[in-house]
């Protein structure tokens, strides 16, 4: 029995190439989260030096709970990024190619192309950034009135590119061999 990547992947389907982002998407969520958490570490030892009031009787526990609420936002929002970081991959099998989007916690979207639709592959980097660290965008343009696939900050985007037109090219060989045999 074959190990199944997505629900829709047939029996007879090979996984050739799984994407996954480019560890750079990460950086908004490290970035925020890790500020967060050292703008709440300031002001667990400086505000009630200025603010005796804020460590007095009642104030103690808002103030508590106020920081506490203040962590675990921080790290919800770390932990949301790291899920659609996670969860945002790209499928190429021998016969389809599989988008899947997650969008935040609880919104995700699977889209699925042949890969006899794919007309062009356009890989892009765009700054120093993305041009420096080898990440970019790589655009499946498709047949007729098909959406066209869109895979965000992935590794070497060329060479993905690349491997995706070789992966299509030998599908559509194959396709002819099926056809002319019959």
């Amino acid at each position: 029995m074959i190990k199944k990547f997505f629900e829709t992947q047939e029996e007879s389907e090979q996984v050739k190439i799984i994407i996954h982002r480019h560890w750079m998407a990460l950086f908004w969520p490290i970035f925020v989260a890790f500020w967060t958490v050292v703008f709440g570490i300031f002001a667990i030892f400086t505000l009630p030096h200025f603010a005796l009031v804020l460590v007095e009787g009642v104030n103690l526990n808002l103030y508590v709970l106020f920081l506490s609420t203040w962590f675990l936002s921080a790290n919800l929002y770390f932990f949301a990024g790291w899920v659609v970081f996670y969860h945002n991959v790209g499928i190429v099998t021998d016969q389809n190619l599989v988008d899947i989007d997650q969008h935040n916690l609880l919104n995700r979207e699977i889209s699925t192309l042949s890969l006899k639709d794919i007309q062009d592959v356009t890989a892009s980097r765009k700054g120093f950034l993305q041009t420096y660290l080898n990440y970019g965008d790589v655009l499946i343009q498709t047949a007729g009135t098909l959406p066209n696939f869109e895979f965000k900050k992935v590794p070497d985007p060329a060479g993905f590119a690349k491997k995706l037109l070789d992966i299509q090219e030998a599908f559509v060989k194959r396709q002819k061999r099926i056809h002319h045999k019959l």
